[in-house]
């Protein structure tokens, strides 16, 4: 089973970031967008996982969350890695309650390398995962519309990590929320 750490967004945040996927898509067709019920904030893709090790992917996401006090994240703005002009991920950032992602995130690393996943070898930036641009002429309109998006999108009550399952399907990954663990620093 293939396994990630996530933070849930909730509906308005969903729905606000659903709209500027239309406009987005109406600029970059060739785009591979993630549908709007799929949006999340990923904070940790752990791959493929036997299913015997569910459960102890379940309790380091309690031992993470234990350390974690609830905090808001603010979704906006609009980008692209590695960068708006030559477009490979598009994204929707988070401009307030980083920080505590951050240490989430740092929290979530200190208990998933000692069962044997890979350190992160980049730094953790939250944002939520738009689209991909699989080649540079796939990019149509998209660096301009990126620069004409609204620039909030919502403000979500960060409550729960969520073990999520991904299954990859012919429309696109299944996601299924496995394990909530609550914040409870």
């Amino acid at each position: 089973m293939r396994l990630f750490f996530a933070l849930e967004l909730d509906e308005p945040t969903r729905r606000a970031l659903g709209k500027a996927l239309e406009r987005l898509g109406s600029a970059a067709p060739r785009v591979r967008w993630v549908r709007p019920e799929n949006l999340h904030v990923t904070v940790k893709f752990l791959g493929e996982v036997p299913e015997t090790d569910l459960a102890e992917v379940c309790a380091a996401a309690d031992r993470a969350a234990a350390k974690a006090a609830p905090f808001s994240l603010a979704v906006a703005g609009l980008g692209a890695f590695p960068a708006p002009d030559r477009p490979r991920v598009v994204w929707a950032g988070c401009s307030e309650g980083t920080e505590p992602a951050r240490a989430l995130a740092d929290q979530v690393e200190a208990q998933t390398v000692p069962l044997g996943f890979a350190a992160e070898r980049r730094a953790y930036t939250p944002h939520v995962t738009l689209g991909r641009v699989r080649r540079p002429r796939d990019r149509g309109g998209l660096p301009a519309a990126l620069g004409r998006a609204p620039a909030e999108y919502g403000c979500v009550a960060v409550e729960a990590l969520t073990v999520f399952e991904s299954e990859l399907s012919r429309g696109g990954p299944v996601y299924t929320a496995l394990h909530h663990a609550r914040l409870s620093a």
